[in-house]
């Protein structure tokens, strides 16, 4: 699925091979429904660093929804309704919804008004989708159906030259719009590569996880993740409305990060710790003891310490699940009914509430007057504006200028190893400079 030429920093090789017919190519790519976190040794598949064939892309289905044995159209239809349906099984859910979030004007723009129109009518009966997006609830979007969620997904290479030359043109065209720091991320995720061989053998060995909704999805977007590094599938890098970056390595999931390289060279995270409390000191600086318990990065740890029924923040999922119910605290989206979670007293969040009250006197009515005042999504949007000043404006175009390859993760840059320091040093003194905070900056694998 390989993307518009991007003017590089280095030569890089181009997606070479053989051209064929219209056949299925990778029905070999299949999950065993052995149970996840039995491990196996790697089967030996298509070497997806062999790079796709000339005129054709990878798209991941769940299995049974094979585009070549199903009545999809004629000619490259099927590529393009795949298109869609890839779509569909490699994107996170968004946030806490169930559902996956296409913006539908723009899945239109790349695949056309008329095979959109032929997607969703032939994938109708395997979907479930939700447009009613209204206060309280949580779902809007697309997902498969019961039956197709429960099924690994398979890789399907499908010869498409025309759909993928319409595809690299429209990148060409949307690079015409892009910022010099666009610009700069985009040359920067060409570099990236992926030292996994065997995607399927990967995704189907990780330990199950404690958090997520839904196990089957979680590995088809790893394997997503995967492929589309190996196919070089990167699509232009765009800002939202507060300024955060997006790109193809937001959106990869963190068990595949360490295995990514650039310049044949391990790459690292170089992460803000309590970026969240961090920023939320700048809009609130006049809270007692927030700004002494962020720069000591005791923030999570004090507002433990006042719960009724504290955390085992030593145990990482633990520690993960105290961050989720505090950033439902600050975020809180009301109801029809007002705002739930404080409306139940033996709540996660509610008891959360109760501690930062304690732990730092006037917080919690600060935020809550601020939702009062400025709506629900205010403080959620002030706190990203400030990010991306911080992170998108302020770090990265200092790395751009330096040549140190660096490419943003919100609140974080993947690096190499080898300028782990000096991007360390740098994200230290600029924060500094924006928010006069000395900041907690950790270097992880």
């Amino acid at each position: 699925m390989n993307t518009a030429p991007v003017p590089t920093k280095e030569a890089r090789t181009g997606c070479g091979g053989f051209t064929d017919d219209t056949e299925n190519l990778s029905t070999t790519c299949r999950q065993s429904k052995h149970p996840f976190n039995e491990v196996r040794p790697p089967r030996k598949i298509t070497h997806p660093q062999e790079r796709l064939p000339e005129g054709h892309m990878r798209f991941l289905l769940p299995e049974g929804l094979d585009p070549t044995r199903v009545r999809w159209g004629s000619g490259e239809r099927p590529a393009r309704i795949a298109y869609a349906a890839h779509q569909i099984s490699i994107r996170p859910f968004d946030a806490v919804r169930d559902y996956v979030a296409l913006h539908s004007p723009t899945i239109k723009c790349l695949i056309g008004g008329t095979s959109w129109a032929d997607a969703k009518l032939k994938l109708g009966p395997f979907l479930e989708i939700d447009d009613d997006y209204r206060i309280g609830k949580y779902s809007k979007g697309y997902r498969w159906n019961d039956e197709l969620r429960s099924r690994a997904c398979i890789a399907h290479i499908i010869r498409c030259p025309r759909f993928l030359e319409h595809l690299r043109k429209h990148d060409e065209r949307g690079q015409r719009s892009l910022s010099p720091i666009e610009m700069g991320v985009l040359q920067d995720l060409h570099l990236l590569r992926c030292a996994i061989d065997d995607p399927e053998a990967f995704a189907l060995n990780l330990m199950d996880s404690p958090a997520p909704k839904d196990e089957f999805k979680r590995r088809a977007c790893v394997k997503g993740s995967i492929y589309d590094i190996h196919d070089q599938n990167y699509r232009n890098p765009i800002r939202d409305k507060n300024g955060r970056l997006h790109c193809l390595l937001t959106r990869t999931p963190r068990e595949v990060r360490p295995h990514l390289t650039i310049h044949d060279e391990a790459v690292v995270e170089v992460d803000l710790a309590n970026s969240q409390p961090l920023l939320m000191v700048t809009v609130f600086p006049d809270v007692p003891g927030l700004r002494d318990s962020v720069i000591a990065g005791q923030f999570y740890p004090d507002l433990n310490a006042n719960l009724s029924c504290p955390y085992d923040i030593e145990n990482p999922h633990e520690k993960r699940q105290l961050k989720r119910d505090c950033l439902m605290w600050i975020y809180a989206r009301p109801t029809e009914n007002g705002y739930r979670w404080f409306d139940k007293p033996d709540s996660r969040v509610a008891n959360i509430a109760k501690a930062a009250d304690v732990a730092f006197p006037g917080l919690d009515r600060r935020i809550r007057d601020n939702r009062s005042k400025n709506g629900w999504t205010s403080l959620a949007n002030e706190m990203q504006k400030r990010e991306s000043g911080i992170f998108i404006d302020g770090i990265l175009p200092e790395f751009q200028r330096l040549g140190i390859p660096a490419i943003p993760i919100h609140d974080s840059f993947l690096c190499r190893s080898s300028h782990a320091d000096c991007v360390k040093a740098i994200v230290e003194d600029t924060i500094m400079k924006h928010t006069g905070l000395r900041s907690l900056v950790r270097i992880g694998g």
